[in-house]
């Protein structure tokens, strides 16, 4: 029976390391992440480990559907001529039925272009549309993956939503490879990105457990445990995101930072001598030129030495205020993200003292 697993890592658990240094060497890998910068980490990750260059294959998920979902079945593709293409383009298709240039989904020109170019953007559509067609066409998919693969590693699922979501599920219920999923569900819809869906998951873990069975089938294994202790924040830090966005996340105690609360506009100046990273919530908080910024959402990834942020007025009420207000998943998640950046303390600042700090410092 193959293994279906998800795995909650949370920021900062070493996510990377784990999935690429603790291979079974009898085995043959498809690792698959949404990003480009995320193969490369991928990759910089299996070269670290010394793995077998003849075992994996690290590779995107739309490069996935390209190699592995399309181009093996070309000539038995629907609707009819659609397996003529003879490129991919990146090119926007157009998107308005009430306009000219739209086709609908049944046409071959839904998903080609006028020179036979597939529109990248309408891979996951096309290969979603193969069962109208073909109702083992992904049985047909993943018994010809397995001829070559044994375990498929998919790192930073969240990230995937709308018609890849539905690609991601048919893979892990299939039964021909093992599958293991690699993400924070905390994490998603951090930054801007071209899809127009929007993650599924939200509200509290029970919330997203059963999401997670909803989507992936309830054989699946969900691992809460083995990715719990963050190895960049300190026990001060991962106790107030528990107690205050209830998301189980420790620290495995090799950095000693906690959450400070800034009072006054002297407690900004000392801060800001020690050159923390300014963590705000978009590019319309005004920084000085002379300190490093970057949006909360932008920051996920990073390990930062000292961090400052610069909380909104929803997230101030949020933290502190004794009125039982409520964040948005993704201002949740982007709150999250800040607040998981530093290895040391993590400085708290409101809205209105930066704005004092700032006034202060312009006379």
């Amino acid at each position: 029976m193959v293994k279906r697993k998800v795995i909650q890592a949370v920021a900062g658990a070493g996510k990377t390391y784990a999935i690429t240094h603790n291979l079974d060497s009898d085995k043959r890998y498809l690792f698959l992440t949404y990003t480009n910068g995320n193969v490369g980490n991928l990759q910089r990750g299996l070269i670290d480990s010394h793995a077998d260059t003849n075992k994996y294959l690290v590779s995107t998920f739309p490069k996935f559907i390209i190699d592995w979902v399309i181009n093996p079945f070309k000539t038995v593709l629907v609707p009819e001529g659609v397996g003529t293409y003879i490129g991919f383009s990146s090119y926007p298709p157009a998107t308005d039925p009430r306009k000219p240039g739209y086709y609908t989904q049944d046409k071959a020109r839904h998903y080609l272009d006028k020179w036979k170019y597939l529109y990248l953007n309408r891979l996951s559509g096309l290969a979603i549309y193969q069962k109208s067609n073909d109702k083992k066409f992904w049985d047909k998919v993943f018994e010809r993956l397995s001829k070559y693969v044994d375990e498929v590693v998919v790192d930073e699922y969240q990230d995937l939503t709308g018609k890849d979501l539905k690609i991601l599920a048919q893979l892990m219920k299939q039964k021909y490879v093992d599958v293991t999923l690699v993400g924070d569900v905390y994490q998603s819809q951090v930054q801007k990105s071209e899809q127009k869906t929007v993650a599924p998951y939200s509200g509290s873990w029970q919330d997203i457990e059963q999401v997670l069975y909803k989507i992936f089938g309830k054989g699946i294994e969900i691992d809460t445990e083995s990715m719990k202790a963050s190895r960049r924040i300190g026990h001060g830090v991962a106790k107030f995101i528990q107690d205050k966005l209830d998301i189980a996340i420790t620290s495995d105690g090799r950095h000693v930072g906690k959450v400070q609360i800034s009072e006054s506009v002297e407690d900004v100046v000392t801060i800001l001598e020690k050159k923390p990273i300014i963590l705000v919530w978009n590019s319309r908080i005004t920084v000085p030129k002379e300190y490093v910024s970057l949006n909360w959402g932008y920051s996920k990834g990073d390990t930062l030495s000292l961090v400052l942020i610069v909380l909104t007025k929803d997230t101030e009420n949020y933290l502190f205020s004794s009125q039982d207000n409520t964040l948005t998943p993704q201002t949740r998640n982007k709150l999250y993200v800040a607040l998981s950046r530093s290895e040391n303390d993590v400085h708290l600042v409101s809205s209105d003292l930066w704005k004092s700090y700032l006034k202060n410092k312009n006379k």
